[in-house]
């Protein structure tokens, strides 16, 4: 009986009110390659970036996408474009004065990546969410790279064959083989740089300044017959990273319904927008956040492997309501550099320290097993003074294929 779990030792299994998951599969597509181009189409999981805690443009942390992807490359240049389809946003609350209910969501992303030399690679991306009523060819051209407000519509209504685009940002990635054993990278993500010109000259209000940055070392060194690596990173997102406002028009009084529904916190491949979960593209603990990570693993091929990872993160009132964040919003500032240091609103700023130990061990070619142990406490939990948490949990499971 589920009532056996309800105090100390709680759990995931569809037991009682839960439901199992039927989205399966999470992995089902098709690929084609031939030297110097390849294409994919279908569900998988989709992570674009080198961080180890995550990535800016698409974070990797959700089960599954559905998309479509080619990259056509050669030994120094490389042009990967792909495109991430998503549902209406309706929840069954249709809107014809709104054009979120007119069409589908698109998000297009197009990296090209070039090798300086065999110690240095960068890569320039761009990426745009889209409503459109049908698909046009310029959301797929290699050249058409989205400035924030270029394509942007506070329209009620997308027309037949017309699109949107809402949310628009770049980012720039550089990676640098420091020595044969350890390596460098980081990734600045520009989602908006505003001045009083592009306000219509106001000087009283502007749009706040977003951005966020990744960066990190990481090192490899073989050991016997293994392998011992190892990474520390930092992320820094401000407040209004990835947040737009809602051009459309609310079906009724529950605002919270449709606000903000150009944001990318807000847009999943595999649950609703008012679901908890961070199935979403962008960085994993989204906007508003500061990060500091270190981890540490060591390998021995088809016989075990060893964990150890550890973080501490600070976390301001905006971002994702999985996390407790209720400011899922953009708001004007009174100068260009109001908005970048991390917002407590009326509350505090939240403070999280959080590790974890985990092993691995292969059995058999068909079957293996693993453990893992974390532990997290959090100060300020949701931006509340005083109000703290912490919780164990222990990880069992095994593998059969």
């Amino acid at each position: 009986s589920e009532s056996f779990f309800t105090k100390h030792f709680q759990h995931n299994i569809a037991l009682g009110q839960h439901t199992w998951n039927d989205r399966a599969p999470f992995s089902a597509f098709l690929s084609f390659s031939q030297p110097h181009i390849s294409v994919i189409f279908g569900r998988d999981t989709v992570a674009w970036g080198r961080g180890n805690t995550g990535d800016l443009i698409i974070g990797g942390q959700a089960p599954f996408h559905d998309f479509l992807q080619y990259t056509i490359y050669d030994k120094r240049f490389a042009y990967t474009f792909n495109a991430l389809f998503f549902d209406d946003i309706k929840d069954g609350k249709a809107d014809s004065t709104s054009f979120y209910d007119q069409g589908k969501r698109i998000f297009t992303a197009k990296r090209f990546e070039v090798s300086f030399s065999p110690r240095v690679r960068a890569a320039l991306s761009s990426i745009a969410l889209y409503y459109a009523s049908g698909l046009d060819i310029r959301m797929f051209s290699p050249l058409m790279w989205e400035h924030n407000f270029v394509n942007q519509s506070n329209d009620n209504d997308v027309a037949p064959g017309s699109f949107n685009g809402d949310n628009n940002a770049m980012a720039l990635e550089i990676e640098v083989a420091v020595t044969p054993h350890w390596g460098l990278y980081g990734e600045f993500f520009l989602d908006q740089i505003q001045h009083s010109g592009e306000v219509g000259g106001s000087t009283s209000a502007y749009e706040p300044n977003a951005f966020g940055f990744l960066a990190g070392a990481q090192f490899s060194y073989p050991h016997h017959t293994g392998r011992l690596t190892g990474f520390v990173e930092t992320v820094y997102n401000t407040p209004s990273l990835y947040l737009k406002g809602d051009p459309g028009i609310p079906s009724n009084d529950d605002d919270t319904n449709h606000r903000m529904l150009s944001n990318l916190p807000f847009v999943r491949s595999n649950s609703g927008r008012n679901e908890s979960g961070v199935g979403f593209i962008g960085y994993q603990y989204g906007p508003d956040t500061f990060l500091l990570a270190t981890g540490v693993e060591y390998e021995q091929p088809r016989a075990y492997t060893l964990k150890a990872d550890l973080e501490f993160s600070i976390h301001g009132v905006h971002g994702l309501a999985a996390h407790g964040r209720k400011t899922n919003h953009l708001t004007e500032v009174s100068s260009p550099l109001e908005g970048l240091l991390l917002d407590a609103g009326n509350g505090a700023l939240e403070f999280r320290l959080a590790g974890g130990l985990e092993g691995r061990k292969v059995f058999s070619r068909f079957l293996s097993g693993f453990t893992r142990v974390d532990i997290m406490n959090q100060w300020n939990r949701r931006n509340i003074p005083g109000n703290h948490f912490s919780d164990l949990q222990l990880t069992i499971g095994g593998s059969l294929s």
